[in-house]
């Protein structure tokens, strides 16, 4: 499936959402990953249940689907934190995920395994802890390598999940945060078989990475495209598109999406 996650709708007031959710739809996505945060856009972890169903409502008569739910606040408040109120904020936040995700159908969650200094044991502990509540939820939980985080790290990435081993847990590979920290190449086929979501963005070799508009970095699309067809993945791809000043969000979700659907070999009738 082809979504794009709420990033793209920063700065939309709520009440235009049902609007913007038609458009993504018909610049040829199928689903849209949520983010909760601590500001309502339109999701924070004080969102109340009757505003969640509006937005259900909203994604379904768009004809989109809820693809699974992400966050930023674990870089703020990583869930290994030595800090009690900040790790309590991090456990908050996955159960609001979790919470939302059952509600709107969400099949992923993914979180950030903890910050770039983590103790190793207690990460693995955390992390089993909240997947067991995700099992328990129907919930498949995604580890995603990101700049802020020890995942970050292609060989402590592979070797918490093989020390966690859980057909529950998958990687929720993000293109443009694996590039300035390894070969893209590596990173796919290290995690074959574990991959089960793809975020796509493009970025420029940094620390943190520069993110930029997908073709505009240094990421090689087409051997990340071919690669992909290669495995036989059939997971989710999900575009992260940040707003900038000028742009037309309309023509930029359908100058991506046809640019993904080429690079991946996407049919055009499945989308």
């Amino acid at each position: 499936m082809l979504s794009v996650t709420a990033w793209c709708l920063i700065g939309v007031p709520v009440q235009q959402w049902a609007r913007y959710l038609k458009m993504i739809h018909n610049s040829g996505y199928e689903g849209i990953e949520l983010h909760v945060d601590l500001q309502p856009w339109p999701i924070s972890i004080k969102t109340k249940k009757d505003e969640l169903l509006w937005l259900i409502d909203a994604v379904n008569i768009a004809g989109l689907k809820v693809t699974g739910l992400s966050t930023m606040l674990h870089m703020d408040y990583p869930i290994t934190s030595k800090d009690r109120t900040s790790k309590t904020m991090a456990l908050e936040v996955v159960d609001k995920m979790f919470d939302i995700a059952k509600l709107m159908g969400g099949k992923h969650v993914s979180i950030a395994p903890g910050g770039i200094e983590a103790n190793w044991q207690d990460a693995i502990n955390i992390i089993k802890a909240i997947n067991d509540k995700a099992r328990n939820d129907g919930i498949l939980l995604m580890l995603e390598n990101v700049w802020y985080s020890f995942s970050r790290d292609i060989i402590k990435l592979e070797h918490l999940m093989d020390a966690l081993e859980d057909t529950n847990i998958g990687v929720c590979l993000d293109i443009g945060n694996a590039f300035p920290f390894g070969n893209i190449e590596e990173w796919l086929l290290r995690f074959e078989g574990k991959i089960k979501k793809i975020h796509i963005s493009d970025s420029r070799i940094g620390d943190p990475p520069q993110i930029c508009p997908i073709g505009q970095g240094h990421v090689d699309w087409k051997n990340v495209g071919r690669i992909v067809k290669n495995m036989h993945y059939d997971g989710d791809i999900t575009l992260e598109l940040f707003p900038r000043r000028g742009m037309s969000l309309s023509l930029e979700l359908m100058r991506i999406s046809r640019f993904i659907k080429k690079q991946f070999d996407i049919r055009e009738d499945i989308i």
